[in-house]
């Protein structure tokens, strides 16, 4: 299993460049979908997780006694996309090294 400071160090580059393309590439669509009715589903929250995507469900009541309605609200954070897209910018070549001059 490779830890997320072997991650990070890049002790498995070719996983390293797999998890940052997954991150860099996630779309919230990929585990969620939106209803005519405005309501979100999310039918993967494994691939949520993957992506690093924070996922949650709040229930509350609006009103009170019998007019009382129950409303459910559904928030999707997503990860910061740039650091991904370096490091794969950085794996695949696409930047120069800049040499300091003596």
């Amino acid at each position: 299993m490779v830890t997320k400071k072997k991650f990070e160090e890049g002790a498995e580059p070719g996983l390293a460049a797999e998890k940052a393309s997954q991150v860099a590439f996630a779309n919230v669509l990929d585990f969620a979908r939106f209803q005519p009715d405005g309501t979100v589903h999310i039918f993967d929250y494994d691939k949520a997780r993957e992506v690093g995507a924070k996922v949650s469900v709040t229930t509350r009541k609006i009103g009170r006694g019998k007019n009382a309605k129950e409303v459910r609200t559904t928030t999707i954070g997503m990860p910061d996309k740039l650091p991904a897209l370096l490091k794969l910018g950085k794996r695949l070549g696409l930047f120069e090294t800049r040499r300091k001059r003596k």
